[in-house]
């Protein structure tokens, strides 16, 4: 499930920006943000008390975000 997103959003991220097949930066950009939800997804499962996994993505995205 992580590969097949990860890939849709380096296909989406390299159809976005006009890249061509040979760059890396979608494939680095969608590698980030799946790593992110990974984070987050594991986060949320462990998390005592319970939080919501929408502020926990959203807080990981914004790390991304600040580079």
């Amino acid at each position: 499930m992580r590969a097949a997103m990860q890939e849709a959003l380096s296909a989406a991220i390299r159809d976005r920006l006009g890249l061509p097949a040979e760059s890396l930066l979608p494939d680095v950009i969608g590698g980030a943000v799946a790593a992110a939800c990974d984070v987050a997804s594991h986060r949320w499962l462990y998390a005592d008390p319970p939080v919501p996994l929408r502020s926990l993505l959203e807080e990981a995205l914004r790390h991304l975000a600040d580079y």
